[in-house]
Protein backbone atom coordinates (compact mmCIF):
# COMPACT_ATOMS: atom_id res chain seq x y z
CA UNK A 1 0.00 0.00 0.00
CA UNK A 2 1.40 3.39 -1.01
CA UNK A 3 0.32 6.74 0.38
CA UNK A 4 0.70 9.35 -2.36
CA UNK A 5 -0.72 12.66 -3.48
CA UNK A 6 -2.31 12.74 -6.92
CA UNK A 7 -3.58 15.84 -8.71
CA UNK A 8 -6.55 15.56 -11.06
CA UNK A 9 -6.41 18.45 -13.55
CA UNK A 10 -9.91 18.71 -14.95
CA UNK A 11 -11.36 17.35 -11.73
CA UNK A 12 -14.77 18.87 -12.46
CA UNK A 13 -15.12 17.00 -15.76
CA UNK A 14 -17.81 14.45 -16.60
CA UNK A 15 -15.16 11.72 -16.45
CA UNK A 16 -14.08 12.61 -12.94
CA UNK A 17 -16.73 10.80 -10.84
CA UNK A 18 -16.14 7.49 -12.61
CA UNK A 19 -12.37 7.87 -12.40
CA UNK A 20 -12.53 8.65 -8.69
CA UNK A 21 -14.82 5.66 -8.15
CA UNK A 22 -12.09 3.50 -9.71
CA UNK A 23 -9.46 4.91 -7.35
CA UNK A 24 -11.74 4.33 -4.37
CA UNK A 25 -12.34 0.71 -5.42
CA UNK A 26 -8.53 0.35 -5.44
CA UNK A 27 -8.23 1.78 -1.92
CA UNK A 28 -6.09 -1.17 -0.86
CA UNK A 29 -3.41 0.20 -3.20
CA UNK A 30 -4.06 3.88 -2.45
CA UNK A 31 -4.87 3.86 1.26
CA UNK A 32 -3.95 7.09 3.03
CA UNK A 33 -3.57 8.91 -0.27
CA UNK A 34 -4.90 12.33 -1.27
CA UNK A 35 -6.46 13.20 -4.60
CA UNK A 36 -6.43 16.95 -5.24
CA UNK A 37 -9.11 17.96 -7.73
CA UNK A 38 -8.49 21.09 -9.80
CA UNK A 39 -10.83 22.75 -12.27
CA UNK A 40 -11.74 26.20 -13.58
CA UNK A 41 -15.44 25.72 -12.79
CA UNK A 42 -15.92 25.94 -9.00
CA UNK A 43 -19.50 24.65 -9.08
CA UNK A 44 -18.68 21.49 -11.04
CA UNK A 45 -15.56 21.03 -8.94
CA UNK A 46 -17.53 21.15 -5.69
CA UNK A 47 -20.12 18.72 -7.04
CA UNK A 48 -17.43 16.15 -7.90
CA UNK A 49 -15.71 16.69 -4.55
CA UNK A 50 -18.95 16.01 -2.70
CA UNK A 51 -19.66 12.90 -4.77
CA UNK A 52 -16.16 11.56 -4.11
CA UNK A 53 -16.36 12.35 -0.38
CA UNK A 54 -19.66 10.51 -0.19
CA UNK A 55 -18.25 7.47 -2.01
CA UNK A 56 -15.29 7.40 0.39
CA UNK A 57 -17.65 7.61 3.37
CA UNK A 58 -19.89 4.81 2.09
CA UNK A 59 -16.95 2.55 1.24
CA UNK A 60 -15.23 3.34 4.54
CA UNK A 61 -11.80 3.74 2.94
CA UNK A 62 -8.78 5.77 4.04
CA UNK A 63 -8.49 8.39 1.32
CA UNK A 64 -8.68 12.17 1.24
CA UNK A 65 -10.28 14.38 -1.42
CA UNK A 66 -9.45 18.08 -1.74
CA UNK A 67 -10.51 20.61 -4.36
CA UNK A 68 -9.15 23.92 -5.60
CA UNK A 69 -9.26 26.19 -8.65
CA UNK A 70 -5.55 26.96 -8.08
CA UNK A 71 -3.54 24.58 -10.28
CA UNK A 72 -0.20 25.08 -8.52
CA UNK A 73 -1.81 24.46 -5.15
CA UNK A 74 -3.22 21.16 -6.43
CA UNK A 75 0.14 20.16 -7.91
CA UNK A 76 2.26 20.93 -4.86
CA UNK A 77 4.08 17.81 -3.57
CA UNK A 78 2.34 15.49 -6.05
CA UNK A 79 3.80 12.17 -7.14
CA UNK A 80 1.36 11.79 -10.04
CA UNK A 81 -0.81 14.12 -12.13
CA UNK A 82 -3.84 12.99 -14.12
CA UNK A 83 -5.00 15.41 -16.83
CA UNK A 84 -8.47 15.16 -18.36
CA UNK A 85 -9.61 18.57 -19.53
CA UNK A 86 -11.52 19.97 -22.53
CA UNK A 87 -10.45 23.51 -23.43
CA UNK A 88 -13.44 25.43 -24.72
CA UNK A 89 -15.90 22.88 -23.42
CA UNK A 90 -18.44 21.08 -25.57
CA UNK A 91 -19.19 24.34 -27.39
CA UNK A 92 -15.69 24.16 -28.90
CA UNK A 93 -16.13 20.48 -29.70
CA UNK A 94 -19.27 21.33 -31.65
CA UNK A 95 -17.26 23.76 -33.77
CA UNK A 96 -14.40 21.26 -34.16
CA UNK A 97 -16.79 18.75 -35.66
CA UNK A 98 -19.19 21.08 -37.50
CA UNK A 99 -16.64 23.16 -39.43
CA UNK A 100 -14.77 20.26 -41.10
CA UNK A 101 -18.02 18.45 -41.89
CA UNK A 102 -19.37 21.58 -43.61
CA UNK A 103 -16.39 21.30 -45.99
CA UNK A 104 -16.73 17.55 -46.55
CA UNK A 105 -13.82 16.66 -44.24
CA UNK A 106 -13.57 14.52 -41.12
CA UNK A 107 -15.07 16.17 -38.05
CA UNK A 108 -13.82 14.32 -34.98
CA UNK A 109 -11.95 15.43 -31.88
CA UNK A 110 -8.89 13.24 -32.43
CA UNK A 111 -8.57 13.04 -36.20
CA UNK A 112 -8.51 15.30 -39.23
CA UNK A 113 -9.09 19.03 -39.03
CA UNK A 114 -11.27 18.71 -35.92
CA UNK A 115 -8.51 16.84 -34.11
CA UNK A 116 -6.02 19.51 -35.16
CA UNK A 117 -8.27 22.26 -33.74
CA UNK A 118 -8.60 20.34 -30.47
CA UNK A 119 -4.88 19.66 -30.26
CA UNK A 120 -3.98 23.34 -30.56
CA UNK A 121 -6.12 24.19 -27.53
CA UNK A 122 -5.10 21.10 -25.54
CA UNK A 123 -1.37 21.63 -26.11
CA UNK A 124 -1.63 25.29 -25.05
CA UNK A 125 -3.01 24.14 -21.69
CA UNK A 126 -0.50 21.28 -21.46
CA UNK A 127 2.34 23.77 -21.94
CA UNK A 128 1.16 25.75 -18.90
CA UNK A 129 0.52 22.55 -16.92
CA UNK A 130 4.02 21.11 -17.38
CA UNK A 131 5.56 24.52 -16.61
CA UNK A 132 3.72 24.45 -13.28
CA UNK A 133 4.82 20.86 -12.69
CA UNK A 134 8.45 21.77 -13.35
CA UNK A 135 8.10 24.49 -10.72
CA UNK A 136 6.33 22.60 -7.91
CA UNK A 137 6.51 18.83 -8.59
CA UNK A 138 9.28 18.20 -11.15
CA UNK A 139 9.63 14.50 -10.30
CA UNK A 140 5.92 13.72 -10.77
CA UNK A 141 4.66 11.73 -13.76
CA UNK A 142 1.93 13.17 -15.96
CA UNK A 143 -0.77 10.65 -16.89
CA UNK A 144 -2.52 12.33 -19.79
CA UNK A 145 -6.10 11.45 -20.66
CA UNK A 146 -6.79 14.60 -22.68
CA UNK A 147 -7.50 14.21 -26.39
CA UNK A 148 -5.89 13.96 -28.83
CA UNK A 149 -3.81 11.89 -26.39
CA UNK A 150 -1.10 10.95 -28.88
CA UNK A 151 -0.47 14.53 -30.00
CA UNK A 152 -0.57 15.99 -26.48
CA UNK A 153 1.83 13.33 -25.21
CA UNK A 154 4.22 13.88 -28.12
CA UNK A 155 4.26 17.63 -27.47
CA UNK A 156 5.07 17.11 -23.79
CA UNK A 157 7.69 14.44 -24.47
CA UNK A 158 9.44 16.60 -27.09
CA UNK A 159 9.39 19.91 -25.23
CA UNK A 160 9.41 19.19 -21.48
CA UNK A 161 11.52 17.14 -19.06
CA UNK A 162 8.31 15.99 -17.31
CA UNK A 163 7.71 12.24 -17.59
CA UNK A 164 4.47 11.55 -19.47
CA UNK A 165 2.25 8.53 -20.10
CA UNK A 166 -0.83 8.88 -22.31
CA UNK A 167 -3.88 6.70 -21.75
CA UNK A 168 -6.88 5.49 -23.73
CA UNK A 169 -9.25 2.68 -22.77
CA UNK A 170 -9.82 1.70 -26.41
CA UNK A 171 -7.43 -1.30 -26.47
CA UNK A 172 -9.34 -2.76 -23.51
CA UNK A 173 -12.91 -1.92 -24.55
CA UNK A 174 -13.08 -2.05 -28.35
CA UNK A 175 -11.91 -5.65 -29.00
CA UNK A 176 -14.52 -6.99 -26.56
CA UNK A 177 -17.27 -4.89 -28.14
CA UNK A 178 -16.33 -6.04 -31.64
CA UNK A 179 -16.20 -9.68 -30.50
CA UNK A 180 -19.72 -9.43 -29.07
CA UNK A 181 -21.01 -7.85 -32.30
CA UNK A 182 -19.45 -10.74 -34.26
CA UNK A 183 -21.09 -13.32 -31.99
CA UNK A 184 -17.79 -14.36 -30.39
CA UNK A 185 -17.02 -14.95 -26.74
CA UNK A 186 -15.17 -11.74 -25.66
CA UNK A 187 -13.46 -13.63 -22.82
CA UNK A 188 -11.62 -15.79 -25.37
CA UNK A 189 -10.42 -12.96 -27.60
CA UNK A 190 -6.78 -11.84 -27.52
CA UNK A 191 -6.27 -8.59 -29.41
CA UNK A 192 -3.27 -6.54 -30.48
CA UNK A 193 -3.86 -2.90 -31.39
CA UNK A 194 -1.38 -0.77 -33.32
CA UNK A 195 -1.44 2.85 -34.41
CA UNK A 196 -2.46 6.22 -33.02
CA UNK A 197 -5.26 7.04 -30.63
CA UNK A 198 -8.63 6.63 -32.40
CA UNK A 199 -6.85 5.74 -35.66
CA UNK A 200 -5.63 2.21 -35.06
CA UNK A 201 -5.77 -1.33 -36.43
CA UNK A 202 -6.67 -4.36 -34.35
CA UNK A 203 -5.83 -8.03 -34.89
CA UNK A 204 -7.71 -10.55 -32.77
CA UNK A 205 -7.60 -14.29 -32.25
CA UNK A 206 -10.35 -16.57 -30.95
CA UNK A 207 -9.70 -20.29 -30.76
CA UNK A 208 -7.02 -20.12 -33.43
CA UNK A 209 -9.06 -18.03 -35.88
CA UNK A 210 -7.79 -14.57 -36.80
CA UNK A 211 -9.90 -11.50 -37.61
Amino acid sequence: MASVKLAYIGGGSTRAPGTLASFIRQAANFGGSEIALQDLDPDRLELVRRLAARMIEVQGVDMKISATTDRRAALADCEGVLSSYRPGGFEARYQDERIPLSHGAIGQETQGAGGFFMSLRAIAVAKELVADMEAVCPDATLFNYTNPVNIVAQAVADHSPIKVVSLCEGPIVFPREIAELAGLDPNKVRATMLGLNHACWSAAEDGGAQY
